[in-house]
């Protein structure tokens, strides 16, 4: 038993040693940055970072549903699509072109409707964009509460 509390004690008085070793080790870690990331966090924009991350992943859809429009040029959805993409990279003429075909092919996509309405909000064409709304609303979709709320607020009105 004897040999036991000794072995406890010598155990406890290890630990508090190295404790008082890597204290000091710790601290001095701290004060001189050692995180590996550090470099990069101060070189590096990570918006930026992320920009340039979905402009490449735009420009591969764009490409991609370009494709599949040459291979079954009456593909309304892949035009929708297409239109998501450009409107991705900010480019609301090709966007809305596309919607504008997509809606050509098939006048129920929703989808479509819904994609031209918010390019019209960012362009502030609001009578357009209200009859997108409308059209939508008539094929039993609706918008999300933040996006009706920006039309009411730009175009100074209600429906």
């Amino acid at each position: 038993m004897a040999m036991r509390k000794f072995s406890s004690l010598g155990l406890l008085v290890a630990f508090f040693i190295c404790l008082g070793f890597l204290i000091p080790i710790s601290q001095a870690a701290t004060q001189k940055n050692l995180d590996p990331n550090a470099s990069f966090r101060k070189t590096t924009n990570p918006l930026a970072e992320f920009e340039k991350v979905k402009k490449i992943n735009n420009d591969l859809a764009i490409r991609h549903f370009t494709n599949l429009i040459e291979t079954d040029p009456n593909g309304a959805v892949n035009y929708a699509r297409r239109g998501k993409a450009h409107s991705g990279n900010r480019d609301y003429d090709k966007a809305g072109a596309d919607y504008d075909k997509a809606i050509k092919l098939d006048p129920k996509l929703t989808d479509a409707y819904i994609g031209r309405a918010v390019i019209r909000l960012m362009k502030k064409d609001y009578e357009n964009c209200w009859k997108d709304v409308h059209k939508v609303e008539s094929l039993g979709g609706e918008f999300w509460p933040a996006f009706t709320e920006a039309l009411k607020t730009g175009s100074g009105r209600d429906k």
